[in-house]
């Protein structure tokens, strides 16, 4: 059960689609930035697999621009 932590940067203008964006995904919790335009996302999926198809999806959203990993946690 991977958990994993990113920064999200969104397409230009386009932070408040992204965050409706990501939200909408059920393995994904949100929490927008208050002062700048990043959003925090942490995911957790069932296995590295399910973690490699999501992270895809979030790259191919048109409102993401990158992702950059924190840190990440697997559960034994």
């Amino acid at each position: 059960m991977p958990i994993k932590s990113f920064i999200a940067f969104p397409a230009q203008n386009q932070k408040e689609q992204m965050i409706t964006d990501l939200s909408a995904m059920e393995e994904c919790e949100v929490l927008p930035a208050k002062n700048e335009e990043v959003v925090i996302l942490v995911t957790d999926t069932n296995s590295e697999e399910e973690e490699k198809a999501l992270i895809n999806t979030i790259n191919d959203l048109p409102t993401v621009d990158q992702i950059s990993m924190v840190s990440g946690y697997e559960a034994n």
